[in-house]
């Protein structure tokens, strides 16, 4: 006997469906804020200032072949706070519109296998005065 639950493609769309409204929960426009430290616990605190807000489109996404795909709400990226330390930017905090707190994920450049993919030569070392730009970046 296996542990997988297999749910159908409309009961996944509802899923899906669900964390995109729950995300645009607010007045405001849901977001993912950016770091270079040590990822935390879940909701801890992150310790550090973002290296830069990636605000999303209103909605935050939609379903596209199953998949809730997110998108940047400016195109042509979100200004770029501060200098990544090190490596670069290592993992983010997604938002809802209220600015509540709903989810920790990794980051990489649109080579690996981060939640949020940055696009750009630099991979995900990041310059103040810069723009980030998102990759592709999909719900299952």
């Amino acid at each position: 006997m296996s542990n997988v639950l297999a749910i159908s493609t409309a009961h996944n769309n509802a899923r899906l469906t669900a964390t995109q409204v729950f995300a645009d929960t607010g007045a405001g426009r849901s977001y993912f804020e950016l770091y270079d430290s040590t990822r935390p616990s879940p909701g801890a605190a992150a310790g550090v200032t973002a290296v830069v807000t990636i605000v999303l489109d209103d909605p935050c996404g939609t379903i596209v072949s199953d998949k809730l795909r997110l998108t940047q709400d400016d195109p042509t990226g979100d200004l770029i706070a501060r200098d990544s330390a090190g490596g670069g930017v290592l993992w983010g905090r997604w938002f809802r519109a209220d600015g509540v707190a709903m989810a920790d994920f990794d980051v990489s450049d649109d080579a690996g296998d981060g939640f949020v993919k940055i696009t750009g030569a630099g991979g995900t070392v990041l310059y103040a005065g810069g723009r980030a730009i998102m990759g592709l970046c999909e719900l299952q």
